[in-house]
């Protein structure tokens, strides 16, 4: 687990990869990679991976999801804040079942959140009390045939504010504006909750049914399962108040989580730090703010939230498609939406169900994979763990170690689902018009003398149109060169007749000397400059 922790990495800022936050802030992974522009300054990223439906791990996934808005709700692990107003027009009773409420209506849930982030300076330093604080809006939608979507970045993200000497110049490296995804989920049947069972531990298991959770792991673990499945699912503003309040109960009694009166809100407090406080309102036990402490020795402060529920007049799946990829693994465009985090079970179609069903499969950890593509003769997930089974990647010199996987499953002949490749794999960026490409330096050419990167350019071994290739992103720093070269989609590579490549020379203000340089096409970085 500690080497995974220390080679898979996520673009979401303000996230280490301790051995408490193994977690993944996927919405934020996805946005960070979406939202960055050619010549902004990168921020490293770690991804740490969750062993197959671990509930206990789960504690630490809270405080992660805080800053990016748990994907399956409008739930945020929490702290203790002033309650503020539900926003919700009068026609909302949360105190009542909203499903006897739609009239062909669409409930609302959207979490609104306010949280610090760090951006490396080109120097790679920056004061330790220096930071952005962000508002981001995610959002929840329940049409009234019990289908639920959920958006990131349902409202464009915001600067808030800069703290601290290097603020501004952090400043500089955040894009404002909105990356939307979004993406359907687990839809609530007509019915379900008239069938649930009358006692909290009943209803509790149905919850863990509903997420594909082991029930006897969610009945020893109540108090991760509750505040991470339960409380963010819409579904929860489908029970009644006395289902709430029997699953409030019964969770309490485990132990693990202490609840108080404070004015017209409950407060619920975990033991565990990381899972924090939520604040209720008392006559509808719907969450309806908070916050969570930052990572110890950090010097940032609390991440806070608020819930708004009201109902609108359509959902945005109606007419908003997913975004276009931003990364891929192993030349595989990975969605946004496989970064957010809901679970495996509640991102596969029946095709997907089906083909993890199939000949060769191997055990999925539900927390570990996410579908990229769902089809009738192909299902692809991908991984941001490395299994045993797997076919290692042997890395070219200079590439960093693979970090992901892809698992791909097909029918054969006969219609069966098989396996037909499993591979460990690189992160790359997609650049929507461009198409990434092979770069070497040109060791030969290199003169550490001269204010010049002589680079080599092919695409698939042969040479490509020099009128093609365009410098997107260039970081000239003193102890690194970082560049990320890419062709025009709209020319394409003349037919190869020769292996070879294209010289591609990049001016640099001052010579290169002893610099690294890195392949920016990688996530991790690709040091071309190697012995």
């Amino acid at each position: 687990m500690d080497a995974l922790s220390n080679r898979v990495r996520d673009l979401a800022p303000n996230v280490e990869p301790t051995r408490e936050a193994v977690a993944a802030a996927r919405e934020q992974l996805a946005r960070a990679i979406a939202a960055e522009p050619a010549g902004a300054r990168r921020r490293t990223w770690r991804l740490p991976a969750l062993p197959a439906v671990n509930l206990r791990l789960l504690t630490a996934a809270v405080a992660v999801v805080t800053v990016a808005v748990i994907a399956v709700g409008a739930f945020v692990a929490t702290q203790v804040l002033s309650r503020p107003e539900i926003a919700a027009p009068p026609a909302v009773d949360l105190s009542r079942p909203v499903q006897d409420q739609l009239d062909g209506r669409t409930l609302r849930i959207a979490t609104v959140t306010e949280g610090p982030q760090r951006y490396d300076l080109p120097d790679g330093s920056a004061s330790s009390d220096s930071y952005l604080l962000v508002r981001s809006v995610s959002a929840s939608y329940v049409s009234a045939d019990g289908s639920v979507t959920h958006v990131f970045e349902d409202e464009p993200s915001s600067l808030v504010s800069t703290h601290g000497p290097d603020g501004p110049a952090m400043a500089e490296s955040f894009v404002a504006g909105s990356d939307r995804s979004v993406q359907e989920s687990t839809r609530i049947p007509e019915g379900w909750t008239e069938g649930l069972p009358v006692d909290g531990q009943g209803i509790l298991d149905a919850f863990a049914e509903r997420h594909g959770l082991d029930a006897a792991a969610a009945m020893a673990e109540s108090v991760p399962t509750f505040l991470v499945y339960v409380l963010p699912d819409p579904a929860w503003y489908f029970l009644t108040v006395a289902q709430r309040e029997a699953v409030v109960d019964t969770v309490v009694a485990g132990g693990g989580l202490s609840r108080s009166a404070e004015g017209a809100d409950i407060v619920l407090s975990a033991d565990d730090d990381l899972l924090g406080v939520t604040r209720m309102a008392r006559d509808s036990l719907v969450p309806v703010s908070g916050s969570t402490p930052s990572w110890a020795g950090d010097g940032l402060p609390a991440t806070t939230w608020t819930n708004e529920v009201s109902f609108v007049d359509a959902t945005p799946s109606q007419s908003e498609p997913d975004a276009a990829p931003t990364s891929a693994c192993g030349g595989v465009p990975i969605p946004d939406s496989a970064y957010a985090g809901t679970g495996l079970s509640s991102l596969l179609d029946d095709n997907g169900r089906a083909a993890i069903a199939g000949q060769g499969v191997p055990e999925l950890g539900e927390e570990e994979w996410a579908p990229v593509e769902q089809s009738e003769d192909r299902v692809v997930l991908w991984s941001w763990s490395l299994h045993d089974g797997s076919t290692p990647r042997d890395p070219e010199p200079g590439e960093p170690a693979a970090t992901h996987e892809v698992l791909t499953i097909s029918r054969d002949a006969g219609g069966a689902w098989v396996v037909t490749d499993w591979s460990q794999c690189l992160m790359t960026q997609l650049v929507d018009g461009y198409r990434t490409v092979d770069v070497a330096l040109d060791a030969a050419a290199a003169d550490p003398a001269a204010a010049r990167l002589p680079l080599l350019v092919s695409e698939g071994g042969c040479p490509v149109d020099a009128a093609a290739i365009e410098l997107l992103q260039e970081n000239q720093n003193t102890d690194v060169v970082e560049v990320l070269v890419a062709l025009r989609d709209d020319v394409q590579t003349p037919a190869c007749v020769d292996s070879g490549a294209t010289p591609f020379t990049i001016d640099l203000d001052e010579p290169l000397g002893s610099r690294p340089v890195i392949d920016l096409a990688y996530l991790e970085g690709r040091n071309l400059r190697v012995p």
